[in-house]
């Protein structure tokens, strides 16, 4: 598990669409560029997907390292079945998850340095001590991943409402998590199996 920066953020609306039951937001958030994708959403296609071996990581991570950054990530390669090619609809994805999330963020920052970038077409939900993150293409989802982020000392237990979450969206769209770091795949959409790796890596 990988400890980002605290975020910084200021009170804000939310920009363009309504979601139910969302608190006071906080519209913006920030991730590690060596935390992208590390714990990503992909179609049910991609359960066999080979995992990076321990060797490989370290190999990985050794190569080219400026100082900045982390040391245990994985090389990602990209999925021979992205999630893309499912046509999830943003609005329709979007309400699903903004059902049990705490915070909605229409802004997103990311660096691997002291320099703080825009990421554009990405926003986030915030759960107990995950931001789910997705990226879209006009009306489109195209990534879609996990982070930690301790919004608030309050939140920083067990992600009740993220798990509830994973499993909607693994039964509505047939999705698995893919662990890059722990070299371990889930099925959203079998609760024990969730249940489990919730209780062991998150």
């Amino acid at each position: 598990m990988n400890l980002l920066n605290k975020i910084n953020s200021c009170t804000s609306h939310i920009s363009d669409e309504l979601l139910p039951k969302q608190k006071t937001v906080h519209n913006s958030v920030f991730f590690h560029r060596d935390n992208y994708c590390l714990l990503e959403l992909l179609p049910v296609q991609n359960l066999l997907t080979k995992q990076p071996e321990p060797g490989e990581i370290d190999e990985h991570a050794g190569k080219d390292f400026t100082g900045n950054g982390f040391l245990n990530c994985a090389c990602r390669e990209d999925a021979t079945y992205p999630l893309s090619n499912l046509d999830i609809d943003k609005k329709e994805f979007k309400a699903l998850i903004a059902t049990e999330s705490l915070f909605f963020f229409d802004t997103v920052y990311t660096s691997d340095s002291a320099d703080r970038e825009l990421v554009k077409d990405t926003r986030g939900f915030g759960f107990e001590n995950y931001v789910l993150y997705y990226t879209f293409k006009e009306d489109t989802i195209i990534t879609c991943w996990l982070d930690y982020n301790p919004i608030a000392e309050t939140l920083n237990n067990y992600p009740e409402k993220l798990q509830h979450t994973l499993l909607k969206l693994g039964h509505a769209y047939g999705l698995v998590l893919i662990d890059w770091n722990e070299c371990f795949t889930v099925n959203l959409a079998n609760r024990h199996a969730l249940s489990d790796y919730t209780k062991e890596a998150l």
